[in-house]
């Protein structure tokens, strides 16, 4: 079989022409961002969903160090599971659950993260 060209073409002609190129650029685009992630509430939302993490993050400052290990790679990974989601609705009922779930990991961990965010 004859070679592949980087259009995926089995043609010895000349690499993609400029329509073909700018179909692929267009696809890729649209599989790496989805169109609908495009609108600012999105935006809001993966903004908002950042700042939960780095709170996350944050919270685990002064932990025992294997405790704090697994509970960033959970986070991490929990995060990851849901990185595509374009739901704004589902991305809403998550953001919530991930405070709750910040706000029951300070107090196990004991309230002083709690009145220090409080304070500022």
């Amino acid at each position: 079989a004859p070679p592949l060209s980087p259009c995926g073409t089995a043609s010895n002609s000349s690499p993609c022409g400029r329509k073909e190129g700018r179909k692929l650029g267009v696809l890729l685009r649209r599989r790496d961002r989805p169109l609908a992630m495009s609108t600012m509430r999105h935006f809001v939302l993966k903004a908002e969903a950042r700042r939960l993490y780095r709170e996350v993050l944050r919270a685990l400052k002064g932990v025992e160090p294997d405790t704090a290990a697994g509970v960033r790679e959970a986070a991490r990974e929990r995060f990851a599971d849901h990185a595509n989601e374009t739901d704004v609705e589902r991305i809403r009922i998550l953001l919530v659950d991930g405070h709750h779930s910040l706000k029951q990991m300070r107090s196990l961990l004991g309230g002083s993260h709690d009145t220090l965010r409080r304070r500022r």
